[in-house]
């Protein structure tokens, strides 16, 4: 797109007022020709916001300029003809107009040329970027060794999260980025993710899956008890999560387990129990002590199935150690884990404890599960694996209506993005992996940086896709010198401790060459030493899948919008790189981007055809654009539970005691003393902890980190049209505002020991007292004093990690707030 044109389009969004011109002495001269009238054209594509249902959207151009969005609409197949219902998008979809358009769109090839983080770039030609940017490579890979290179996660740029593996359409950066690496010999990959990497290990040690039953089974249940679950902001579009979720809801008796009254809620619960953040473990301890204490434990099902209650139910090799009913008894360290004790520390009153050991034991079919919430605080593990053994103890799982208390969901077909083809991706020959919250630390430890004490681990199959094992014994085979983001964000935003990242990403001498593909200047381009402009996912043509609930919405996304300025898709930018470096012929295999995209789609036709041949081949896609299958099914999680079954654990039992944790647990050392790594679900206090007495008195409210509706991760945060509508303010009960004599819509200022941010201040009783939140993904930006007036919530939060996974620990983090002075100004996308 032509610079006139881009700020034409730009223009129209932020103005509506028209400027009359001064009369001259001649009109005739001043004379617009009339112009022809430009057809508006429509365009199906895709929102790939990385929620969990990527809609379909009518995207309207003219003359290469996007003028509207709408969604699916084209019928009234809302719960109709065999339940089908529509993906409509929310929202971030409808307002994807303005991220095209958006003044931080990278426009051109950039080096940096003052110091690093300074912001300070030089416009440079296409061939001169990628002329450096592959003897960077070239030069890292021939000085250091592959194990040297790194790039981050990122699930920008195209990223389509259609299926259960829901790693992205052809479009999208990251396949493209591997390929290229795999064939130069590899990188250093990421392990876990920033969403469920301790929800992913704790639930595999514990009954060996890490997801529960679908949502349609709540239908059925007749309790459900719900941690730490918010689909309705966090996967509100379309029919998926959030639809579903409403509809199965409906009418069931709600018990939702959260320090913040969310939009799950709003008025279909039955009890919300507000609970200190952290503290679950604690009282899920005293249901469980309640259960045993009334009689209700089903021990027959208990002794049947599982591993670790009682002594009998022990393997002969930990015989010595400790059985979880006696913990929970406190036979050994005196300790019985009552509803009283629980009380005290979690804030729910001892007889609402009490009340739900009741309702669960008198339950037919009670519904338990978790959101990802839970998973990501100090004490993640254990919160994770105390809700996943209550429908074990209770002896009430595998039936309908039941899931395990893992995270759960709509049911979905298994749509099988295209780039994620093993044809495509190839083989990583570096076996290493760096727990991705720990990137900063592994550049600052270089070969120091071990499997004993941090997140190092070893890739488990030939094409897992972070997934791997801790190497205890091993250490960082070469110190990180080179690193590449393909539109991302995770280098310092959406990563613990951002304030040391930067001070790391600063030091030069330490990762020696930082470059980023993206669509924006980030917080992360602002640390790189070259960026790339990329196209956006609605200015390019794309193959992939749109799901709701049962059904299946095979897609082709095409464009009539002229990228902007000089952006190039993945798979070109790409392919230039690859002849630089020497290997165009092995990337592209002779082949085109289109002919990929139809080998690629026709190795999936086979998967999704059920028979009928009505499951589009490519060239019909082409031609259809958009056909919607259904696909009914249902996930009912360990339906097939017999005596004898077999489960993916190391005794082939669901393992209250797990021997994964217990092996990881004296095979590595904990840098915070704080820290436990018990084989059996503990509670304990960890540093900036609830019951922290090192940090409570100087930081006396507790800080969570939330998703909203305005975004997913840090996508989405220069939109205006969205930050308009949802203000991004620190939470605050009314109790502590007016103690602390603080008003709603305030400016104030949160300080942690790591940081300092500045926001506008929500007064909501929807907060527990004592306790301060706030949505994640606002974009860092530090004034000249050092505060973060753009609100990251990373800024607060330390570089501190969970004990077995080394994930991240959003929700540990103690504050103090206090009003901000009158010199502040924040952020536009904030304010």
């Amino acid at each position: 797109m032509e610079r006139r044109s881009f700020l034409k389009a730009s223009a129209a969004l932020g103005c509506a007022a028209t400027v009359t011109g001064c009369k001259t002495s001649s009109d005739e001269p001043n004379k617009v020709p009339p112009v022809a009238p430009v057809d508006e054209v429509m365009d199906w594509n895709f929102c790939t916001g990385n929620c969990a249902s990527m809609c379909p959207l009518k995207v309207y151009s003219k003359d290469g300029i996007m003028t509207r969005v709408e969604t699916e609409n084209d019928d009234d197949v809302i719960d109709g003809e065999n339940g089908q219902v529509q993906s409509r998008a929310c929202p971030r979809g409808r307002a994807a107009r303005q991220r095209v358009y958006a003044p931080e769109r990278l426009k051109y090839p950039m080096k940096r040329v003052g110091k690093r983080g300074s912001g300070q770039w030089q416009r440079i030609s296409w061939d001169e970027a990628l002329t450096t940017l592959a003897d960077k490579i070239q030069y890292t890979i021939n000085e250091y060794g592959n194990e040297a290179i790194h790039f981050t996660q990122a699930t920008g740029g195209g990223f389509i999260s259609a299926g259960n593996d829901g790693k992205g359409g052809f479009a999208y950066p990251l396949p493209h980025s591997m390929r290229l690496f795999h064939l130069l010999g590899g990188f250093t990959a990421t392990q876990g993710g920033y969403s469920a990497a301790q929800l992913r290990w704790a639930g595999l040690a514990t009954d060996g899956v890490m997801r529960g039953s679908s949502y349609d089974q709540m239908a059925k249940s007749d309790f459900i008890l719900a941690f730490s679950s918010n689909p309705r902001e966090c996967q509100m579009a379309g029919g998926g999560n959030s639809y579903a979720w409403t509809r199965y809801t409906a009418g069931k008796e709600l018990w939702i387990v959260d320090p913040k009254y969310t939009d799950s809620a709003l008025g279909i619960e039955t009890e919300w129990l507000p609970i200190r953040p952290g503290t679950d473990t604690a009282m899920i301890e005293a249901v469980i002590h309640e259960l045993d204490e009334n009689g209700w434990i089903d021990e027959d099902f208990v002794r049947e199935h599982c591993m670790g209650w009682t002594q009998d139910t022990m393997l002969d090799e930990i015989q010595d150690e400790e059985p979880y009913r006696d913990y929970i008894r406190g036979l050994n360290d005196g300790i019985p884990k009552t509803p009283a004790r629980a009380a005290k520390i979690t804030g729910i009153p001892e007889e609402t404890i009490k009340r739900l050991a009741r309702k669960l034991h008198e339950a037919q079919r009670p519904f338990i599960l978790q959101g990802l919430g839970l998973n990501r605080s100090k004490v993640g593990e254990q919160a994770v694996r105390a809700v996943m053994i209550l429908p074990w103890l209770i002896g009430k799982i595998g039936k309908e209506g039941t899931s395990n208390g893992g995270f759960c969901g709509v049911y979905r077909p298994d749509a099988v993005p295209v780039a994620t083809s093993p044809n495509f991706l190839l083989e990583n020959k570096v076996k290493q992996m760096v727990q991705s919250s720990n990137i900063a630390l592994a550049v600052d430890l270089g070969t120091e940086f071990n499997g004993k004490e941090h997140g190092l681990f070893e890739q488990l199959e030939k094409q897992a896709f972070m997934t791997g094992n801790r190497t205890p014994d091993k250490s960082l085979a070469m110190p990180i010198k080179f690193i590449w983001s393909a539109c991302g964000n995770s280098l310092v935003n959406q990563t613990q401790g951002a304030e040391y990242s930067e001070r790391v990403y600063s030091d030069e001498s330490k990762c020696e060459f930082i470059a980023a593909f993206d669509i924006f200047h980030t917080p992360t381009t602002r640390w790189c030493d070259l960026i790339l402009p990329a196209q956006m996912d609605v200015e390019q043509n794309d193959v992939g899948f749109a799901q709701t609930e049962n059904t299946i919405t095979p897609m082709s996304a095409t464009s009539s919008i002229t990228p902007a300025f000089e952006a190039k898709t993945a798979w070109d930018m790409h392919c230039e790189l690859a002849k630089k470096l020497g290997i165009w012929d092995e990337y592209t295999e002779g082949k085109t981007d289109e002919e990929w995209k139809r080998q690629l789609w026709e190795e999936r036709y086979s998967h999704h055809d059920d028979g009928s041949g009505e499951f589009p081949h490519y060239d019909e896609i082409l031609e259809i654009k958009h056909k919607r299958f259904y696909r009914p099914g249902t996930k009912l999680v360990h339906k097939d539970l017999l005596p004898g079954t077999k489960f993916n654990t190391p005794s082939g039992k669901v393992e209250i005691y797990s021997m994964t944790l217990r092996e990881m647990a004296l095979a590595t050392t904990q840098p915070d003393p704080k820290d436990k790594m018990p084989a059996t679900p503990q509670y304990f206090t960890p540093h900036e902890g609830y019951e922290d007495e090192d940090t409570k008195h100087d930081y006396p409210y507790q800080f969570v980190t939330s998703h909203d509706k305005r975004r997913t991760h840090s996508l989405n945060h220069n939109n205006i049209w969205l930050a308009e509508a949802m203000q991004s303010a620190v939470w605050m009960n009314p109790l502590d505002a007016q103690k602390l004599g603080l008003s709603d819509e305030q400016i104030v200022i949160v300080e942690s020991m790591s940081g300092k941010i500045a926001a506008r201040l929500k007064v909501t009783p929807r907060i527990l007292p004592g306790v301060l939140q706030k949505a994640q993904g606002s974009w860092r930006q530090l004034n000249d004093n050092g505060i973060d007036i753009g609100g990251c919530v990373n800024t607060l939060l330390g570089p501190f990690y969970s004990p077995f996974v080394k994930s991240m620990c959003s929700h540990t983090c103690r504050v103090k707030i206090s009003a901000a002075p009158a010199s502040i100004v924040l952020d536009k996308y904030q304010d």
